[in-house]
């Protein structure tokens, strides 16, 4: 699902998702504190689960 590093002192959540074709991607998002990165963590496995899960673009 997803996982949370820590590096210098910031917070990067690491997840993997499928685009439109099915073709897997890794995304970093940063946070300064692990209390946003856990929020958002939790946030992104459930809509995982549930199938409401919206890629981000570039």
């Amino acid at each position: 699902m997803a996982s949370i590093q820590n590096r210098n002192g910031k917070f990067y959540l690491v997840y993997y998702y499928e685009d439109i074709n099915s073709k897997k991607h890794q995304k970093w998002e940063t946070f300064h504190s692990i209390e946003e990165a856990e929020k958002r963590k939790k946030e992104i496995e459930y809509e995982q689960v549930k199938g409401t899960f919206i890629p981000p673009t570039t």
